[in-house]
């Protein structure tokens, strides 16, 4: 059609000479009148020769042409009446093209209107979606109201009931029957354990009957809901059941942290010759970068590979040699991700460089090779603030290195063998445990004790982490070769906060902390499992929070750095687990959260891979606070998704009738039906898949609103009982 126009507005040429007549049908160009109106063609013999009916398609330029000639030549203008079929041929050539023409916006207006339902189907989707979330997030603030409006309840049969002498000091209750024990006894026995001074509750409930001794202690679980209830110890000759509840539930954002393997989503270690040793080490250790793994074979190997090399490794991967005996510690620097060190049972501690892209041969030539020791050197620890400053312990001996000179700066000499070794933030203080039972705290640039005191009882070995509020947690044995942990007050005389027992297994423990949180997390060598814990600033200190459970035990565990974990996930750590069978398997700690904005709560700033002070400033007695990075830095937001799958809401996003004015030189020049079809096809497909994506989205959202419903229901059930408990 825009060619036509075109045609029509340009001025055809003069003819000089009569055309043939074969030519009418292959030309297209209407002629001018001015050719029609001279009288010479009309007179001319041959009739066919006349270019006259050429100019049909203007049968008003031509009844006046022929008005203007005179009367005697009027049959002769007749005679082009044989011209007609030349003229009527051409309609079966118009009339032939007009279906073809409108075929491409005929298909565009098709897709166009199949498009603006999609759009509007989508938009009533979108509409419903944010009415759903609307409604989710009113359920939700429901919620809220209704706990609080339970525990308010709770709180005020505190002055109704006078359970006074219900607890002793020692928090000791005895219940003659286990019928006593019903919902209101428990309420009155958590008020009354509210308003005491007790650690803990103990319930001792004396019967004879011991048939129905298990289902005694679920229908008391099911009483104590969220409260942690579990049977203590059970005597069979006094037929007596010891059960201890803690105080009612407290609140913490870690409440619900848990543990996940990543074993099915590919990412896993395997075909590894683990070592065999029965050092107690965790004989891996890992950064944002790299995994280190201390392996068998001989000359003193470990396995170094990039986190993103999972699966299974080749039988003859590149690995680190150097040392002449059995690798029994290794450690990443803090400050850079390439440079590792390692320790043997030769006395030798070495220094080594991974390649930026790992290891394509063996690496056997250590940028540094430290030589003091004489007894095997099992522990490593670097300075959490200085550069190139490196602790190492072996056997009674405790070594401060200065890396850049290559120097021995402190020698400590302990009278019994070294366990363990941890610095405080800063790095001022150095904690030790070692094999007399003693706790140490040691001034690392002079070798000075500060601080000692005995701590756990049994000869099995310890372990200590140095916590940021000037405190020590430590792992050990008592007795009774029963594993407990306790917290010590180093701001005084190493006063004891806190000792509990955990169990009864042999492995040694290992405590991993994190700093950010003040969650700690311990993990027994030879368990197939590993607990976490919350430290608080007040009584009763650690708070137990969760057990991850597994099936296979572990021979070493390594945390990764606060720096490496991902934040898009509300990841609060990464674990790196050795099995005894050649796999090494990733476990995720997690707390759930449904918003897709940062986390700020849960991510402090962190301490960052630079140093605060260098290895000279430090050894001459500077001191300085470890440098924080952001991990917002690392989030990326779930809403950043692809242009089709969002909606935009920018001007030049309106539909056209809404859309604002646009400059003439950014109008798209005319696109062929072709492509005008496959545009159409594109966002039809487009649509389609945004579509489907509300579509499931909405169905999200529909079954978390009905699980919302039923969580509502049963608190309303709560709220019913507890306001008639109330009313009695």
């Amino acid at each position: 059609m825009p060619n036509k126009l075109t045609a029509a507005s340009t001025p055809a040429p003069a003819v000089d000479k009569p055309r043939p007549t074969s030519t009418p049908m292959a030309s297209k160009e209407p002629a001018k009148p001015a050719p029609v109106a001279a009288p010479t063609p009309v007179a001319a013999p041959a009739p066919v020769a006349a270019p006259t009916p050429v100019a049909a398609p203007e049968p008003a330029a031509a009844a006046s042409a022929q008005a203007a000639l005179p009367s005697s030549s009027k049959p002769v203008v007749e005679s082009p009446k044989p011209a007609k079929p030349l003229i009527e041929s051409k309609k079966p050539e118009i009339t032939a093209a007009k279906p073809d023409a409108p075929k491409p916006s005929e298909t565009n207006n098709t897709k166009d209107a199949l498009i603006e339902k999609l759009i509007a189907k989508i938009e009533a989707m979108e509409v419903k979606s944010e009415a759903m979330e609307a409604k989710f997030e009113k359920q939700q603030s429901r919620i809220t109201a209704l706990e609080e409006k339970v525990a308010a309840q709770e709180a005020d049969r505190h002055g109704e009931l006078e359970m006074d002498n219900l607890v002793t000091e020692n928090g000791l209750l005895l219940l003659t029957s286990r019928a006593m024990f019903d919902f209101e006894t428990y309420i009155k026995i958590q008020i009354a354990f509210a308003g005491s001074k007790a650690p803990t509750l103990s319930l001792v409930i004396i019967s004879s009957d011991l048939a129905n001794h298990g289902s005694h202690n679920a229908n008391i679980e099911e009483a104590c809901f969220s409260s942690k209830c579990k049977r203590d110890n059970f005597i069979s000759d006094q037929q007596e059941c010891v059960l201890k509840m803690s105080r009612f539930v407290r609140e913490s954002k870690f409440r619900h942290v848990f543990g996940t393997s990543l074993k099915k989503d590919g990412c896993y270690y395997d075909n590894i010759r683990i070592t065999s040793s029965a050092w107690d080490s965790r004989f891996c250790a890992v950064n944002p970068k790299y995994i280190a793994i201390v392996t068998d074979g001989g000359r003193g190997s470990f396995l170094v590979l990039p986190l993103e090399k999972t699966g299974r490794s080749e039988i003859n991967a590149p690995k680190v040699l150097g040392h002449a005996a059995d690798v029994l510690d290794i450690a990443w620097c803090p400050f850079n991700d390439n440079m590792i060190a390692s320790a043997a049972e030769d006395g030798t501690v070495k220094i080594w460089e991974i390649p930026e892209n790992g290891l394509l041969v063996n690496l056997e030539k250590p940028l540094l090779e430290l030589e003091y020791h004489q007894e095997p050197v099992g522990i490593l620890v670097w300075h959490p603030t200085a550069s190139n400053v490196l602790l190492s312990a072996g056997s009674s001996k405790v070594v401060i290195w200065n890396l850049d000179e290559g120097e021995v700066v402190t020698e400590i000499d302990f009278p019994d063998k070294c366990l363990s070794a941890s610095f405080n933030p800063i790095g001022n203080l150095l904690a030790t445990t070692c094999k007399d039972k003693m706790l140490r705290i040691v001034d690392p640039r002079t070798g000075i004790v500060v601080k000692e005191r005995k701590i756990h009882e049994g000869s099995k070995p310890t372990r200590c982490a140095y916590l940021k509020d000037n405190k020590v947690f430590t792992t050990g044995f008592d007795r009774m070769s029963e594993r407990q942990y306790a917290l010590w007050d180093a701001n005084n005389d190493l006063d004891e906060l806190c000792m509990e027992k955990i169990d009864s297994a042999n492995g040694v423990l290992f405590p991993f902390y994190d700093s950010d949180t003040n969650l700690i997390y311990i993990a027994g060598k030879g368990d197939s499992n590993f607990r976490y814990y919350e430290l608080s600033a007040e009584a009763p200190y650690v708070h137990y929070l969760n057990t991850y459970q597994s099936k296979d035990p572990q021979k070493g565990m390594c945390m990764m750095p606060k720096r490496g974990v991902d934040v898009n996930t509300c990841e609060m750590t990464r674990f790196f687990k050795l099995h005894s069978k050649s796999f090494c398997e990733v476990i995720t700690v997690t707390v759930p959260r449904k918003s897709e904005l940062f986390q700020d709560d849960l991510y402090p700033n962190t301490q960052g891979d630079e140093p605060s002070v260098s290895a000279a400033d430090w050894v001459s007695g500077v001191d300085a606070e470890p440098i924080l990075i952001s991990m917002k830095d690392k989030f990326v937001s779930k809403k950043k998704v692809e242009e089709n799958g969002k909606k935009k809401r920018g001007l030049k996003f309106l539909k056209k009738s809404k859309a604002v004015s646009t400059p003439a030189a950014a109008v798209e020049k005319p696109m062929s039906s072709d492509q005008e079809a496959e545009k159409s096809l594109t966002k039809i497909e487009a649509m389609e898949a945004k579509f489907e994506s509300m579509e499931a989205k909405f169905t999200t959202m529909e079954a978390a609103f009905k699980a919302m419903e039923e969580r509502v229901k049963k608190q309303d059930k709560r709220t019913t009982a507890l306001e008639s408990l109330v009313a009695k």
